[in-house]
């Protein structure tokens, strides 16, 4: 009898220690970031890096909708202080007057980096111009220089521009396209090469100006036409630069080899050149959020991701360069709204307490049974 009772004890005790460890299984489970749909708008530089970003994001978080738009850094800006969304992509920092609108509006403009960029400067494929210094650009820009012959005056432009932007003068007009203003990749070059002034489109006049709201538009329209010259971030551009760089014609457009004004030091926007300050036209990309961003909360947590090791690659697969250097994985860094240390499901924190029970009542028949 004696030996019965120590095995039924030793059978509660087993089962008490078993029930405990599912228990143990089931803690430390992180759970999802509140439901719903999170707002990235803004920069359309940066959109490869928002899409791209996106949904690796919806696959982390399945409970999460990401809407993503590229329609301009001071659209996205705007919308965020207004409370329109969740993240603002900027390839600029915002302007005093953005600051002082968000300081009235209680909006905490917060810059969270995520990677640099180069602004690549290209023109026609077709075009023989393989490098300008900035201070050409700016008088490309600000219409003090209007013709292909006053950048290289070595070049037959009749062979190879034939009548297009030849004027009354004899000489070839130089078509200058733009972003719109709404794009910060249209503020960081007027804030470089133009003083913060603004390109004088009616002196160039309709017929040797433009300006497009993305920079694929503007891309096409510089490969379309021959006597153009346009700008954009250099994640659009990177098989043209890898041609150029090898000594290919580019597929596209022609991106330029760029020196400061004084400077022998012609450059190519490659990544190598970028990162290491030898390309003179580089800036940061950044997510714009209302005050440090919380990693419990979804707009947190896309800043925690485009950090992280994955989202830091995401930055360099689309053609830019990492801003962090060996970032860690997102699993080691995110955390979880509403993790506990000792989580564990409704059915498992009862389970000790039945298990006890079955234990007092299988103890009480023995002592019945004994007893009789």
């Amino acid at each position: 009898m004696k030996t019965s009772k120590q095995i039924v004890v030793i059978t509660i005790f087993f089962l008490a220690i078993t029930s405990q460890l599912l228990v143990l299984g089931t803690t430390a489970k992180p759970n999802e970031i509140e439901k719903g749909t999170l707002k990235v708008h803004g920069s359309n530089t940066l959109f490869p890096v928002t899409n791209s970003l996106g949904q690796l994001y919806e696959e982390v978080h399945p409970g999460v909708t990401v809407e993503g738009g590229g329609e301009g850094s001071s659209v996205g800006i705007k919308q965020l202080i207004d409370g329109e969304i969740d993240v603002a992509a900027a390839s600029r920092e915002p302007k005093e007057s953005e600051y002082n609108l968000a300081t009235q509006k209680g909006v905490n403009l917060t810059l969270n980096y995520v990677g640099l960029d180069g602004l690549a400067i290209f023109v026609n494929p077709a075009n023989p111009v393989s490098r300008m210094t900035t201070d050409q650009i700016t008088n490309i820009y600000n219409a003090t220089t209007l013709y292909w012959e006053d950048i290289d005056n070595s070049i037959d432009w009749n062979a190879v521009l034939g009548n297009v932007g030849k004027d009354s003068t004899g000489k070839h007009r130089i078509k200058v396209i733009e972003r719109d203003k709404n794009s910060g990749t249209h503020g960081y070059f007027n804030e470089f090469f133009l003083e913060d002034n603004e390109v004088p489109a009616d002196r160039l006049g309709n017929a040797y100006y433009a300006a497009y709201q993305s920079t694929k538009d503007l891309v096409d329209a510089v490969n379309e036409e021959k006597n153009a010259i346009g700008y954009g971030g250099v994640a659009y551009l990177i098989a043209d630069v890898e041609k150029v760089a090898n000594g290919e014609n580019p597929a596209t457009v022609r991106p330029l080899k760029i020196a400061k004004s004084g400077s022998t030091a012609y450059e190519l926007p490659t990544k190598d050149n970028i990162k290491s300050g030898a390309y003179p036209v580089a800036r940061p990309l950044f997510y714009i959020t209302n005050g440090k961003p919380d990693p419990a909360t979804a707009e947190g947590a896309w800043i925690t991701l485009a950090q992280s090791k994955e989202g830091q690659a995401i930055v360099e697969q689309v053609g830019y360069v990492a801003y962090f250097d060996n970032p860690k994985p997102y699993s080691e860094v995110q955390q979880f709204k509403g993790y506990k240390e000792n989580a564990s499901s409704d059915g498992f924190q009862a389970l000790p307490f039945v298990i006890a029970l079955i234990g007092v009542a299988v103890l009480y028949i023995h002592k019945k049974r004994k007893q009789t």
